[in-house]
């Protein structure tokens, strides 16, 4: 009869397991406990050193301690910083939100505070944008006042000007009429020149007949009567001619201050315009600022309104950061402080029906063999 395997052996080679990762479910949840760990933002745990640290746990933490190596141990101190880094974060946030729940009423009465505030602050906005508005037409007025004062003044000038200016378009003519007695002997036309300004200006008549043969003749080729009627028509043109100069003289102050005015008006003018913009350009910002005012007041009123759902999203958020602190503390980090200091089991003792079975297995030949000797004699 064959001999049949031991169940001993057996079991042993079962329990035959390298050192490698024998609770991988734990180590899965640690890995899963550090990667949640990236989306921290940690300075000290940037995301390609989490990457490194979720791919070596299964190979560092899931080895029994006695099995492990120096850089596995570096590798397993770096996932329990980072695994208490997370629970830090988690629990902050159960913090945060009892923190909310623990102040809902203050947090009530400041939104109806902020519902009050932005009321009357919208209200205060429309009495500025009135005010606004009302300097708006009051500076369009002005400035329809500014131009119509620039137009008048310029009016003034030109009315002014052109008088002024006619005296002195007189005296010119008489300089010039003077000027060309120093010309003799003057030709038809010059002659004719000095007859109309003549007349014009109310020359003697006797002294006009006589000053054309005058007028004809050379200073050489002159008279004695000749010389005294040039003399008498010289006199009496610079007599003119200074009377005209008095008149541009005592006419200039008031050109001056024409222009002046004209000035001054434009001036205005310019001022007014540009107070016309700024006003315009405030009425711009003070209906936006209205429009602003009112959507403030509209999130204020609506903050008070989703108070209670708000305060309930907090309540549902809080028991959710506690189920989730809870089954880190009791998944990841419960299997982290079982497995860190880990090390290899020892040997199962064999359990004593297997002893019994190889003792009668052993002892079944040698029963056999007497048999056959005792058959024998």
């Amino acid at each position: 009869m064959g001999k049949r395997a031991s169940t001993s052996s057996l079991a042993a080679s079962t329990r035959k397991k390298p050192a490698a990762c024998q609770q991988a479910e734990k180590c899965a949840s640690i890995a899963s406990a550090v990667k949640e760990v990236k989306a921290l933002g940690l300075e000290d745990f940037p995301g390609s050193l989490v990457d490194m640290l979720v791919s070596m746990a299964s190979s560092s933490i899931g080895v029994y301690k006695d099995a492990r190596h120096a850089h596995q141990e570096k590798v397993i101190e770096m996932i329990g910083k980072a695994l208490k880094a997370n629970g830090a974060a988690k629990e902050a946030k159960v913090g945060e939100f009892k923190a909310k729940i623990d102040g809902a009423e203050k947090d009530k009465a400041a939104r109806a505070a902020n519902k009050d505030s932005a009321e009357a602050a919208s209200n205060a906005l429309k009495d500025t944008l009135a005010t606004k508005k009302g300097d708006y037409e009051a500076a369009k007025t002005a400035k329809a006042a500014a131009a119509s004062a620039l137009k008048d003044a310029k009016k003034t000038q030109s009315t002014g000007d052109a008088t002024l200016e006619a005296v002195v378009a007189e005296k010119t003519k008489l300089e010039e009429g003077l000027n060309s007695l120093e010309a003799c002997p003057l030709n038809k036309k010059g002659v004719l020149t000095l007859t109309s300004i003549s007349k014009e200006y109310k020359v003697d008549t006797s002294l006009i007949e006589a000053m054309h043969t005058a007028l004809t003749k050379s200073a050489e080729t002159r008279g004695a009567f000749d010389n005294v009627i040039m003399t008498q028509l010289k006199d009496a043109l610079t007599g003119f001619v200074a009377q005209k100069t008095q008149e541009v003289q005592a006419g200039q102050p008031d050109k001056d201050a024409r222009a002046a005015a004209v000035s001054a008006a434009k001036d205005a003018l310019d001022a007014a315009e540009a107070h016309e913009k700024g006003c315009k350009d405030a009425v711009a910002d003070a209906e936006k600022a209205v429009d602003d005012g009112k959507a403030a007041g509209r999130a204020a009123a609506k903050a008070c309104s989703n108070w209670l759902p708000d305060l309930k999203e907090t309540m549902d958020s809080y028991d959710d950061a506690k189920a989730g602190l809870k089954s880190f503390q009791e998944g990841p980090l419960a299997a982290y402080a079982e497995l860190v200091d880990m090390e290899t089991p020892a040997p199962e003792p064999e359990p004593m029906e297997d002893v019994a079975e190889d003792a009668a297995a052993a002892e079944a030949p040698a029963a056999e063999a007497t048999a056959e000797g005792a058959a024998t004699v």
